[in-house]
């Protein structure tokens, strides 16, 4: 369990140094340089059984190549019920590479990425490889502040099981 958490922060260590491009740098680039979201909403799943359950996902989208490559480490929850009534749950961190496209204040994506999941939040942990393809729009509202909707298909221990996870939230660019 003590590894499990051991990973766990410094998955968020690393998100959080990130986060915390130079104000220098930040200054050179046109609009925001980096921007954190946060979303929720439902997950279709199979896995230990089948259904829908709670999806959960934060995540820092930090520029590579002018506006229109970014890279997203992020971390996804799903809580969901087995086929044995049980309800358990997966820790998601990943990371993906998005390309983006501008249309005024709206920008569609499309991404792939790589990742791990885990079952082991209350024992030990087993961890899985996973592979996912994302798409969404995020919108801009206000000064830093936007809303984000996003699909993002999860192949669990590739080809074992799945997730579909359907979720909307905000996000905050920092300048």
């Amino acid at each position: 369990m003590r590894c499990v958490m051991t990973r766990y922060r410094l998955f968020a260590v690393t998100l959080l140094l990130l986060a915390a491009v130079p104000a220098g740098v930040q200054a050179q680039r046109e609009g925001p340089s980096s921007e954190a979201g946060v979303m929720i909403g439902a997950s279709r799943y199979d896995l230990s059984g089948t259904g829908t359950g709670f999806s959960f996902n934060a995540g820092i989208t930090i520029p590579l190549v002018r506006r229109v490559v970014f890279l997203e480490p992020s971390l996804g929850f799903l809580a969901y019920t087995t086929q044995f009534g049980n309800h358990s749950s997966w820790m998601f961190p990943e990371l993906t590479v998005q390309a983006q496209h501008r249309l005024g204040l709206v920008r569609p994506y499309l991404g792939v990425g790589l990742g791990t999941g885990t079952t082991g939040l209350s024992g030990p942990a087993h961890w899985k490889f996973t592979m996912l393809g994302l798409g969404g729009v995020r919108v801009h509202l206000a000064g830093r502040w936007g809303v984000r909707g996003e699909v993002r298909l999860r192949s669990v221990d590739p080809w074992n099981g799945h997730t579909a996870d359907f979720n909307v939230g905000f996000t905050h660019a920092s300048f």
